[in-house]
């Protein structure tokens, strides 16, 4: 979604409908591991949130004591090997990162509600190699399946790490939605 849209979709929301201060907001997503210590499809739950200029703390132990508790650095964009040891390099307890919760969690505050939590599901390793986006994005977005062809094709390699990439997204989907279910019934029953 990223910082733009959830900032402005969540405020929209939020005007529109009102809800109660004692609602419980909980934004779910994906986030990259910059640590080695996560796995691919593990859902894990942020202690504290970064984004370079503020720090938001969460207590996840009011939400769940049996999930990995991480720190998360919010990012403007998709971040590669590079970037993600930079990274690292600069703050080094960092585990992942993600394009959102610092944004979340300024929403929340923002609008005085006190009770949110954030769980991500980790969709690439700090070694992941993306695809060259630029070579895929308009033939994707066109939906010109004989456009993307050629695209990959001109590169093989791009193949693999598109498949890895939806490999990788559906585990991590398939992991939260599990968590999810698993929560509710838990919760109702």
């Amino acid at each position: 979604m990223g910082q733009k849209n959830i900032k402005k979709n969540l405020d929209h929301f939020i005007k529109q409908y009102h809800p109660d201060k004692s609602f419980q907001w909980i934004l779910t997503g994906y986030g990259g591991a910059v640590s080695n210590d996560l796995k691919i499809g593990e859902i894990v739950i942020p202690y504290i949130i970064r984004n370079g200029e503020k720090n938001y703390k969460i207590n996840p132990d009011e939400c769940n004591k049996s999930l990995k508790k991480v720190s998360l650095f919010e990012v403007d964009r998709i971040y590669g090997i590079k970037e993600k040891t930079g990274l690292k390099e600069k703050y080094p307890d960092i585990d992942i990162i993600d394009m959102e919760s610092a944004s979340f969690c300024e929403i929340m505050e923002k609008n005085d509600y006190k009770k949110y939590f954030v769980y991500r599901s980790i969709t690439d390793d700090p070694a992941f190699r993306f695809p060259d986006f630029r070579l895929i994005k308009d033939s994707i977005f066109k939906i010109k399946l004989k456009d993307l062809l050629y695209a990959l094709l001109k590169d093989i390699h791009e193949i693999k790490y598109l498949i890895s990439l939806y490999r990788n997204i559906s585990l991590a989907s398939k992991s939260i939605y599990k968590y999810f279910i698993k929560y509710y019934e838990d919760q109702y029953n």
